[in-house]
């Protein structure tokens, strides 16, 4: 029993030793994938928290532009009411 277990892990101790390295090949290649999408994920999260920073600037924009509006819209109507009351 001992001469076929000698002779078994003689004869498999390389193959055992090719998957070894094999496996640990496709992990680091998996890591450096992983690594590589992580810095192209970085990179389009700066290219969206620009893109984001301009639709809110945008609509800061045009809020300030309602708001004039508004005003206007409330002078106007103040002046308006007030016109009618007076010929009145």
């Amino acid at each position: 029993m001992g001469i076929v277990f000698g002779l078994l892990s003689f004869f498999l101790w390389p193959a055992i030793s090719v998957a070894g390295i094999g496996v640990g090949a496709y992990y680091a290649h998996r890591f450096t994938q992983t690594v590589e999408r992580q810095g192209e994920n970085r990179r389009a999260m700066e290219a969206m928290e620009d893109r984001i920073k301009r639709v809110e600037a945008a609509l800061d924009e045009s809020q300030r532009t309602i708001e004039r509006i508004e005003a206007r819209e409330e002078f106007t109507t103040r002046l308006l009411s007030e016109r009618v009351r007076s010929s009145l």
